[in-house]
């Protein structure tokens, strides 16, 4: 008898040690999953590798948000994930500290898993879709239309060719006798916001700063118009306090410098944007949605009542005109061999939207870029950027005393692809 009730408890503590080594997640080995995700339009099969930890599974959440054509950024500074769908995005931190998911994620061989019912909340924010999941079937059930192509916006056109422009913006800018004075420079990020990092992690916040003071003192010295900074220390300003500024300052041309950012490390380039409340292409989206990422719940709101449509429009040829000359001095001055150089684009990035004037974003270079990085830490490249900035600046000054023989000449070159 004794033996027998020995034997029991040694079943009953070798039985706990196990559930509690399965619980800790040192049970079932990572190994090879099929799930399905359905929506009303149909079944997409999807192979991930997983594991069981407990009673859940855990999938790749990388594989997931790729097969479903979620955008995927991974910060191994910052431990999080930044991920997004359209207009619509979410956090993934890998120690879950925003709570955003009911078990926190697990880590194995660098690879980010998150549990089933992780991935239903991901689903649910990214998509705004009743999500379940049916464990037999290990099958991911949307209400909604996710894979049809008709569900997404389509990408706003590129801007008019600068030579189609130059006489309205010509005629508008003179008829309303407009006179360059005050020019606002706004660096991105700083403070708290560290903004992109770099594989051998340089800050765009200290990035940005420096060219901005770099390029205030050759509009200074140069031009002899006056500067506003939207910030000229590290300190955190929030994306409406810098419109409020700019436009409290009664600026006239905004210019909000940044570095760019993508998943891939080996995309590499110079972007220059103009305001659009639909971005041309998908890049441009998911740059402003990094961008905006200050001002939570700006895409749910309609773009064109924020500031107003008519009012973008009336700075929109100035704007085209000004992102023409900025495009072509700095890709000029620093070099385009071997750059996948875009000429201007659209995007709703909120400062664009939320100025009252001529306003360009400049994304001199992608940090994430290690070769762009390493030229980005020496100062005489960063004077480089400063310089092809200011060259344009001074292009689209005189362009506004030169008839409109002289303006075609200075803006041939910058006709958008």
């Amino acid at each position: 008898m004794a033996t027998k009730i020995s034997k029991s408890i040694t079943a009953f503590i070798l039985c706990l040690f196990f559930c509690r080594a399965l619980a800790a997640g040192t049970g079932t080995a990572t190994a090879n999953f099929n799930i399905k995700v359905t929506d009303n339009n149909g079944t997409t099969g999807i192979s991930t590798s997983g594991f069981t930890r407990g009673f859940d599974d855990y999938y790749h959440l990388k594989t997931i948000c790729k097969e479903l054509k979620v955008d995927y950024d991974y910060s191994s500074k910052n431990k999080k994930v930044v991920l997004s769908f359209g207009k619509r995005s979410c956090t993934v931190y890998q120690n879950n500290a925003n709570k955003l998911l009911p078990e926190n994620p697990a880590m194995r061989e660098n690879k980010l898993y998150v549990s089933r019912n992780g991935i239903v909340v991901i689903l649910h924010k990214l998509l705004n879709a009743d999500v379940n999941y049916v464990v037999k079937r290990k099958e991911f059930i949307i209400k909604g239309n996710i894979f049809s192509a008709s569900a997404k916006s389509k990408p706003e056109p590129p801007p008019a060719p600068l030579s189609e422009s130059r006489k309205k913006v010509v005629q508008e800018i003179k008829g309303e006798k407009f006179d360059l004075k005050k020019i606002i420079i706004d660096a991105g990020h700083g403070g708290k916001d560290s903004g992109a990092v770099g594989p051998n992690n340089l800050q765009e916040k200290d990035v940005t700063l420096d060219i901005a003071k770099r390029l205030g003192e050759l509009i200074l010295d140069k031009m002899e118009k006056e500067v506003v900074y939207t910030r000229s220390t590290d300190k955190y300003v929030s994306l409406p306090e810098r419109c409020y500024i700019s436009n409290r300052s009664g600026g006239d041309i905004f210019v909000s410098l940044h570095m760019n950012a993508a998943v891939s490390r080996s995309v590499a380039g110079t972007e220059i944007y103009i305001y659009g409340t639909q971005a041309s292409d998908e890049g441009a989206n998911r740059q402003a949605i990094r961008e905006n990422l200050d001002t939570p719940g700006f895409y749910d709101k309609a773009l064109n009542l924020i500031l107003g449509d008519i009012s973008k429009k009336s700075n929109e040829n100035a704007s085209i005109l000004l992102a023409g000359f900025v495009e072509d001095e700095l890709t000029q001055n620093i070099g385009t061999e071997g750059r996948d150089n875009k000429k201007i684009m659209r995007a709703p990035f909120y400062v664009l939207a939320n100025t009252t004037m001529p306003s360009i974003l400049v994304e001199s270079a992608f940090i994430t870029n290690q070769n762009e990085e390493e030229k980005l830490k020496l100062p005489e490249y960063r004077q480089k950027i400063a310089e092809g900035i200011f060259n344009g600046l001074k292009k689209f000054s005189e362009a506004l005393d030169n008839d409109e023989s002289e303006t075609s000449k200075n803006t041939a070159a910058a006709q958008p692809k």
